[in-house]
């Protein structure tokens, strides 16, 4: 996915620093660090919630109340999977707040307007 940022859209902006989005235009994805930031857990969501409202829910809400398969770099222990899952972070942020927008339009030496 990181290597198809064009591909990640819209991106919601969820609690504790999960950012939700959709791959695609069809697959529901979140994806966040843990508390101690060593590890990432990314989640799919098969089902017919929207983004706008996962990202409002408390985590108590989610549970029974949404599908999801959870995949984590605790349970992948490889380093590439966390490398993977940082990039694919590092990409979602940077879109969320527009640096893909700034840099095309550095590199194509055009003035953005707001």
């Amino acid at each position: 996915m990181a290597d198809n940022p064009d591909k990640i859209n819209p991106i919601v902006v969820g609690r504790e620093g999960e950012y939700y989005f959709l791959y695609d235009g069809e697959y529901k994805w979140s994806l966040q660090p843990d508390r101690d930031g060593d590890d990432w857990w990314l989640y799919y969501y098969p089902g017919p919630e929207e983004l706008q409202s996962m990202a409002r829910m408390d985590p108590i809400e989610f549970d029974g109340r949404v599908e999801f398969v959870a995949f984590s770099t605790k349970e992948l222990k490889a380093k590439e999977a966390n490398d993977s899952f940082r990039a694919l972070y590092n990409v979602i942020k940077e879109k969320q707040v527009g640096v893909d927008r700034i840099l095309d339009a550095v590199i194509r030496g055009k003035r953005l307007t707001c």
